[in-house]
């Protein structure tokens, strides 16, 4: 059994401490538990396929990066990967609202973060 197949049955919480001591085949992990509910996620936000895939690998990156911070903060692993999948969708469609001169008044809703966990899992 290779090293990645040991990590896939690994809570998340354990997965995010090894993520945070650069351990890539945790964080491969991840990306194979979460990139296709964060793709969702992204893309009920996003409507466009190419933009969606571009924030999922934007969260990975940010995941990658400031995994030793969320373990100080603690919280579900989940819940953090789709709040930032959210405010990266958001903040595409913001700056797209704004590079087209429509006011925040004609800003789209959204989709709640509750009913996007049950795209990630």
């Amino acid at each position: 059994m290779n090293t990645l197949q040991n990590h896939a049955a690994e809570p998340d919480s354990a997965l995010m401490h090894l993520v945070a001591h650069g351990v890539e085949e945790a964080f491969a992990a991840l990306y194979d538990r979460f990139s296709s509910g964060l793709y969702s996620v992204a893309y009920l936000i996003l409507l466009d396929h190419g933009e969606s895939e571009a924030v999922v690998q934007e969260v990975f990156i940010t995941i990658w990066q400031n995994a030793p911070f969320f373990l100080k903060d603690g919280g579900r692993v989940l819940d953090w990967a789709i709040t930032i999948t959210n405010d990266r969708a958001v903040d595409r469609v913001r700056a797209k609202q704004k590079a087209w001169g429509k006011s925040s008044s004609q800003e789209r809703n959204f989709t709640p973060l509750h009913t996007a966990e049950r795209q990630c899992r």
